[in-house]
């Protein structure tokens, strides 16, 4: 299996809040972005969400 893309490398609550220590977790931000590139992913998907990354209203629902 290969893998192209990454959904939800997480975005730091001080960031999303612009907090002083935000900046500090741009660069953490930046650097997972970085590694990913360099682990052959092509693409991010940002999923911004302020308390939870994802949800769905019936978890066991069949797909």
């Amino acid at each position: 299996m290969v893998f192209k893309d990454l959904e939800s490398i997480n975005v730091h609550e001080d960031i999303k809040l612009g907090l002083p220590s935000r900046d500090q977790y741009i660069e953490n931000y930046i650097t997972s972005l970085r590694n990913a590139a360099k682990a052959g992913i092509e693409m991010g998907c940002y999923n911004f969400m302020p308390v939870f990354d994802w949800t769905r209203t019936e978890l066991a629902k069949p797909l």
